[in-house]
């Protein structure tokens, strides 16, 4: 019986002994606060995690689009969000790899649908105008008139002067046609 006694007195001071340990701790690192809903001390207060900057690429949009230039995008942006940027024309054939990733310093040339078929267009610099060669789908006098640009000024370097060169009506019944390749686009802008 005097043992079941010790061992009662043993366990009350032990119980007194964490209560008033757990006391001491509590009032050394106050995390309640005055209220329940208002901390007054966080170990966290003072650390402040990294932010995470994406990954910008630079890419190049050209050909059947509202419009061709360079485009950011972040990592994660797909070949058809880059040329949704750029604008879809009625003309514009959706490559069939639009959930690929872009990738830095990417290309994309946008093909269009003339006769129910795919076609990639012509580069406004390129051997059929500096020849002045008839191209797929593309009137000789509007080819003759980007010759004639061509051997008189130079390289086109953006659709706004492709857009001087030829009237309103050749414009908009051509322009998705053509394309400023990114090395002549990059000599101006």
């Amino acid at each position: 019986m005097k043992r079941f006694f010790a061992l009662i007195l043993i366990l009350i001071c032990f119980v007194t002994l964490l209560s008033a340990c757990g006391n001491s701790f509590a009032q050394k690192t106050p995390i309640q606060g005055d209220g329940f809903n208002k901390p007054t001390a966080s170990p966290y207060q003072s650390q402040t995690l990294p932010s995470a900057t994406p990954t910008t690429y630079r890419v190049y949009i050209c050909g059947a689009v509202q419009n061709e230039g360079y485009y950011n995008v972040v990592q994660g942006t797909t070949i058809g969000d880059a040329i949704a940027l750029a604008g879809i024309l009625p003309q514009t054939v959706l490559p069939t790899n639009l959930q690929v990733y872009v990738q830095s310093n990417m290309q994309i040339v946008v093909e269009y649908l003339c006769d129910d078929a795919h076609h990639v267009g012509i580069n406004v610099n390129g051997a059929y105008v500096i020849s002045n060669t008839p191209a797929p789908n593309i009137p000789a006098d509007v080819m003759e008139k980007l010759h004639n640009y061509y051997i008189q000024n130079g390289v086109i370097t953006n659709k706004q002067i492709l857009k001087q060169i030829l009237t309103e009506e050749q414009y908009q019944q051509n322009h998705y046609k053509f394309f400023v390749a990114e090395e002549d686009y990059a000599k101006a802008n």
